[in-house]
């Protein structure tokens, strides 16, 4: 009867592996990437920062780029994609106290997808050089699911 239970087990789990999945869903995507006066900082980069130079001001542009959720369902030719708008976003960058909201947000298209982008400027003063800034972004679609989280520093130098 030892020997029985492990492979009843075994057997229950091979059966449940071996179903077909009718639905995948995925949440937003969140691309960003802060352009500073010589060279852009992304999560990406082992050692994110923005150099000065002998400029005496980093301007800067954030850029947000967020991909609707997505759901399949169905399977072989009864497959069926359906987008999802992103609904909410936080997207912070401290300490300068700047927010990104939904509103901010403009639709385009390409190739049938549905994205989202954003870009924003603004100004960071010479005496920031040698500080840290924290960002922080993450979204959510109209279903509640979310998307990936990114945070990240980025050094001013």
């Amino acid at each position: 009867m030892r020997i029985m239970m492990p492979m009843l087990l075994l057997a229950g789990v091979v059966a449940t592996s071996a179903c077909v999945v009718d639905s995948l869903e995925t949440g937003p995507v969140l691309t960003i990437a802060l352009r500073g006066p010589l060279n852009t900082a992304t999560p990406t980069d082992d050692d994110p920062y923005l150099i000065l130079g002998s400029r005496t001001e980093y301007a800067c542009e954030f850029e947000v780029e967020v991909e609707a959720g997505t759901e399949v369902s169905g399977s072989g030719a009864k497959m069926k994609e359906t987008t999802f708008v992103p609904a909410g976003f936080a997207i912070t960058i401290a300490p300068l106290d700047l927010k990104l909201t939904q509103a901010d947000f403009n639709p385009h298209e390409i190739l049938d997808d549905r994205d989202y982008d954003q870009k924003m400027k603004f100004i960071i003063p010479m005496a920031s050089m040698g500080t840290m800034l924290t960002i922080h972004a993450e979204a959510e679609d109209s279903r509640g699911v979310r998307s990936n989280v990114i945070e990240y520093r980025v050094a001013l130098r």
